[in-house]
C-alpha cells in the first residue's frame, strides 16, 4: 500500500488509493464488457455498420480503461514507462 501512497494524490485531490480502488473497479467491469459483450457484437456483425458499431464500442471501452490508468497516480507508471 506504501506504493499507492507515494505515488500521489490524484489531480482532483482524491486520496491514492480511493483512485485506485475506483480504477479497479471500473477496470474490471471494463474487461468483463470486452469478454462478455464486445467481442460477441463483433463476432456477430452481420453488416459493415454491426461491425462499425462493435468496433466503436470497444474503442469507447479502451478509451475508458486509459482514463483509468492516467487517472490513478499509481497505475499511470504503466502509460509513462
Amino acid at each position: 500500500m506504501r506504493g499507492v501512497q507515494e505515488a500521489g494524490a490524484a489531480e482532483n485531490g482524491e486520496p491514492p488509493e480511493v483512485t485506485l480502488a475506483h480504477a479497479r473497479a471500473d477496470i474490471e467491469q471494463e474487461c468483463r464488457a470486452f469478454v462478455d459483450e464486445y467481442l460477441r457484437h463483433l463476432i456477430n456483425a452481420t453488416s459493415a455498420d454491426g461491425l462499425d458499431d462493435a468496433l466503436t464500442e470497444i474503442r469507447e471501452g479502451l478509451r475508458h480503461l486509459a482514463y483509468h490508468l492516467k487517472d490513478s497516480p499509481y497505475l499511470r507508471e504503466v502509460l509513462d514507462g
